[in-house]
Formats: structure tokens, sequence, C-alpha cells
């Protein structure tokens, strides 16, 4: 299931030339569909699915986060050369947001359920079943480290490229993607200071490591 999902959403064939833009805004659509029937069969579930899967559907979200244009693109192509580039902004979006969504559950503080009583973030994670908490912390964590991972490699490629090609600037969207990393940055660190009893060593150490960049 894996490899099909993986096959599905990055294929290796390159789409036809003459495909017009309304087919590829059709065919993002579809892409970000599964992103989101993953995200609401797949990770707000956790305890249905072997570690592995989840592990997997992060990777899958790492890749799409960062596959916002094809390979063949030229970064540099600020000139309007009539030809629109394969961007997949919409997908590469969800992909990333779906990232930071999991990697800021707060799993301390419970919240009312409307019924005279009260949830945890993890239960409501796990539509009401019972975990202990266990697997909703795993999907955390394993978001939380493709965030951070994805995180660096943004950042890294943002600078080198930023050198290389000086003083033409970068794409766009390789701005405003650098600008949503960097309040992404913020943002989850913020959530791992309220949750220090939480967070592993490691996982400091990856945080730390983005700022020499």
């Amino acid at each position: 299931l894996v490899d099909t999902l993986d096959s599905f959403l990055f294929p290796k064939v390159q789409p036809p030339q003459d495909r017009s833009p309304e087919h590829c805004v059709e065919d993002e659509a579809v892409d970000c569909n599964i992103i989101e029937f993953l995200k609401d069969q797949v990770l707000d579930k956790p305890s249905l699915f072997p570690h592995s899967f989840i592990l997997s559907i992060m990777v899958i979200l790492n890749k799409g986060s960062i596959h916002s244009h094809s390979s063949t693109e030229d970064i540099n192509q600020n000139q309007d050369t009539g030809v629109p580039l394969a961007l997949r902004e919409d997908f590469a979006k969800v992909c990333f947001e779906t990232l930071l969504q999991y990697s800021l559950l707060d799993q301390s503080e419970p919240l009312a359920n409307g019924n005279g009583g009260f949830d945890t973030p993890t239960k409501i994670l796990t539509n009401g079943v019972d975990t202990n908490g266990k697997d909703a912390k795993m999907t955390n964590k394993l978001a939380v480290t493709s965030l951070l991972h994805r995180f660096q490699e943004v950042l890294c490629n943002y600078i080198s490229d930023e050198k290389l090609h000086s003083p033409v600037p970068l794409p766009a969207h390789r701005v405003s993607e650098m600008s949503f990393v960097l309040k992404a940055v913020a943002t989850l660190i913020s959530s791992l200071k309220r949750g220090q009893g939480e967070v592993d060593q490691r996982t400091w150490a990856q945080v730390i490591s983005l700022y020499p960049h």
C-alpha cells in the first residue's frame, strides 16, 4: 500500500508536455485529497495501524512537502518563458501543514467535551479510542522528527542557492517557503518548550542544530 501511494503521488514518468493548466490543478487536487484522507483515516487513528505504516506516512508527508516543483524545473526561471512551471504548491503546503499539525499535539491539558466531562487531545486525536497516549505520542514524535529534518533541508538549500545565484533573486515560491518555515520553527519551538518533560534530548539537539544555518 505504501509503495502504491508513493508511486501515485510521486510518479517517475513525467506528465505530457501538452497537459493543460486545468488538468494540472485537477491532478493536484486529487493528491491533496489523498493526504486529507490519510490524515483522517490513518493519522487520526494510529492505534489501528502498525508503527511502521505510520512512519511510512510521515516519510510520504516529508517527501511531499519538498515536492513543490518537478525535478526538471530550472529554479532560476524568473522570466516569463510562456511555459508554466510544474509547481505543486498546494500539495506541498498540505503535506507541510499536516506535519506541523501532528507535531504540535499537546497531550497534557484536558479539554471540555461538551458532555459535562473532559477529553485529552490524545483521545480526540484517536477519535475516542483509549490508547493511553502511547500511539498518539508516537505519531507526535515521528512528526516532530520529520518536520525538523524538513526545516534543516529548507534552510540549508535556501542559503546555498541564494549565495550561488546572487544577485539574481530566488523564485517567489522559494521565498514564501522560507518565510513559512521560519514561522513554523518559532511555533514548533514554543510548543516544545511547553512540553519540556515530554521532549527527549535528541529532539532538542535537532532544534539546536538549526541555528548555525
